[in-house]
């Protein structure tokens, strides 16, 4: 339930003075078919949370958002649903401006970029709502300032796992999003993976369970998937996990995916060799009756030695690589595989 505040509505009307927008980013939308719609930005180190209300009258702005996603979400219609999106994100990102800058302050300029996982992931927050005042889109205050507490699931099947602090975690790099960092855990550097600000922990209980599979099963040592070390609890509760702690894949020469890899200059042979390894790997997985999931270019990276590791065990496709009908199966994996392989290949095609 909304709760009432004493802030006052911030103007949004423009001045002489016209200055630089703030930096900011979209880390979730969360919509549904005749719901709700909550649009999540990120400035610095303050969460904005906007909600379109279905409560808010018919005719209205918000209201009039919510029915075209509706629509188009019923019919199929992807162009039309990336075109609302398009276009409620530009109107928030321009009425949220105001309150950038008087709720996220600019960090200076000599703070050292290392942060804990703590500070990375208990955010301040604010929630608005989109509301439509004289015919005109105005954001009010739908719950006074707080802080942020990320997404968690109960820890009732990895008991025998150790657990971490977010506090306990220095971080060094982030890798992906706001979700895989490069961290410092009591003087190793390891690789950590939140859930974060994704409204599923699924995958995350599928990558833990998979790995923790993995490592009990003793596979041949040259299987090259990342092995896991522990689980990420909430700081106030270590029954509550937020995330998972594995191994550092450390990069030699080739720093990046195979996915964003220049594969032009690399040798066929070399490309060869890739191709046996990771079909060896997966392979293996296979004899156990495990599957990758999201089998993909972009999820295989390079150890020192440029050995292909295969990592992000979350499940799920990824358009181009693995057909929805044959998500989280044996089958999509080879698909997958078989694309990996020909794109390797073929990379500009």
């Amino acid at each position: 339930m909304a709760t009432t505040t004493e802030l006052e509505p911030l103007s949004t009307e423009s001045s002489s003075i016209r200055l630089p927008p703030m930096p900011n980013e979209v880390t979730s939308i969360d919509y549904g078919i005749e719901d709700h719609c909550k649009v999540t930005f990120k400035c610095n180190t303050t969460l904005f949370i906007v909600l379109l209300s279905m409560q808010s009258p018919v005719g209205s702005i918000e209201r009039n958002y919510l029915e075209r996603l509706s629509r188009s979400l019923e019919s199929g219609q992807e162009e039309e649903s990336e075109l609302v999106f398009t276009e409620l994100v530009d109107l928030l990102a321009s009425l949220c401006q105001p309150w950038f800058r008087e709720f996220a302050t600019d960090r200076p300029a000599s703070t050292p970029p290392v942060m804990s996982l703590y500070r990375t992931l208990y955010l301040e927050k604010l929630q608005l709502r989109l509301k439509t005042i004289k015919n005109a889109a105005t954001l009010e205050v739908e719950e006074a300032p707080g802080t942020f507490k990320p997404n968690s699931f109960r820890n009732e099947t990895f008991k025998l796992l150790p657990t971490y602090k977010p506090s306990e975690v220095e971080i060094l790099a982030t890798l992906k999003d706001h979700t895989v960092f490069k961290a410092l855990l009591r003087e190793s550097t390891v690789c950590v993976k939140v859930i974060g600000y994704q409204s599923s922990t699924k995958p995350i209980q599928r990558e833990i369970g998979l790995l923790q599979q993995i490592s009990e099963a003793q596979l041949d040592p040259r299987l090259r998937t990342p092995t896991l070390l522990g689980l990420i609890s909430c700081e106030e509760n270590s029954d509550l996990v937020l995330g998972l702690v594995m191994d550092y894949v450390e990069p030699g020469a080739l720093k990046s995916d195979l996915f964003t890899l220049a594969l032009e200059p690399i040798p066929q042979t070399q490309r060869d060799t890739w191709a046996g390894q990771v079909s060896d790997d997966l392979n293996r997985l296979h004899n156990l009756g495990l599957v990758w999931g999201d089998a993909k270019a972009g999820n295989i990276v390079f150890d020192k030695e440029c050995n292909p590791w295969i990592i992000d065990f979350g499940g799920g496709y990824t358009d181009n690589w693995v057909d929805e009908g044959l998500v989280d199966s044996i089958a999509g994996d080879l698909q997958g595989l078989g694309r990996i392989i020909n794109f390797m290949q073929s990379p500009l095609q």
